[in-house]
């Protein structure tokens, strides 16, 4: 759930920030989403080999947290265009590392005739998180100031870092974390020949890229237009957007969950 306070809807708010209380052009907000989005995109494979190869999982999501927490510092404290890009490129670096370690680590506590509802339970929780976050971050943008939800964001990274420390390292199965089978004593790999041969999971892959192309600027487009229109209120208004999504969210990784372990 803290997980998805310190990643999700981050972007839609750092948007409004650097629109409306920094100031700063479209084109300087799209070259800084542009330049952290690429960054994550090429992230995401080598933060998932990794993953797989070391033992010490939660010690990866408590070095990533710490990462966007100093990421997000150095946002509100630094606005400087250079320093904002770095930080968001770190924390988007961060950011590839939470969702293949969560799912390693859910793999490695329940195996795989659990992994359908505990992964359906993680989604409910994110989502729960989120919309959480995005009240209390709206709130705080309004009321406070919208700096200030960085260093809010910071606070649930330590949140984080002390709910992960609570998972015993000796309660995940290294072996069945890399995807073994119970009875194995030895983890098959697959090689990348044999992934990429494999035709329903690049149709699956095909469809994830299209739906980002579609929907992942959504929000930070929505929040940019938001800030342009004087006399409103940007960072609850942009609450209430991520809110939205989330309650529909909330009730579907439950019955996903549970539907996909019967299948």
């Amino acid at each position: 759930m803290f997980l998805a306070d310190i990643q999700g809807g981050v972007g839609p708010f750092l948007v409004i920030y650097l629109t409306s209380s920094r100031h700063w052009n479209p084109a300087q907000v799209g070259l800084v989403m542009t330049i952290s989005g690429l960054v994550g995109v090429i992230a995401q494979a080598p933060a998932g080999a990794l993953i797989d190869q070391v033992r010490q999982k939660r010690s990866l999501i408590v070095m990533a947290a710490v990462l966007i927490a100093v990421g997000s510092i150095v946002t509100a404290a630094i606005p400087s265009f250079t320093m904002i890009a770095t930080a968001q490129s770190f924390t988007a670096v961060a950011g590839a590392f939470f969702g293949p370690a969560i799912a390693s680590i859910s793999l490695g506590l329940v195996g795989r005739q659990g992994i359908e509802r505990r992964i359906g339970r993680n989604q409910t929780l994110s989502s729960a998180g989120n919309l959480g976050a995005a009240l209390l971050a709206g709130l705080i943008g309004q009321f406070v100031g919208q700096a200030v939800i960085f260093y809010f964001i910071a606070l649930m990274s330590v949140a984080v870092i002390i709910c992960v420390l609570l998972i015993r390292n000796n309660d995940i199965d290294y072996r069945l974390a890399r995807g073994g089978d119970d009875g194995d004593r030895q983890v098959h790999v697959s090689k990348i020949t044999k992934i990429l041969s494999d035709r329903p999971f690049l149709i699956f892959a095909i469809c994830a890229v299209l739906f980002h192309f579609a929907n992942a600027a959504m929000l930070p487009l929505v929040g940019e237009v938001l800030s342009h229109h004087k006399g409103g209120s940007p960072p609850l208004f942009m609450s209430a957007c991520i809110i939205t999504a989330q309650l529909v969210m909330v009730p579907l990784g439950i019955l996903v969950g549970r539907g996909a372990s019967r299948s």
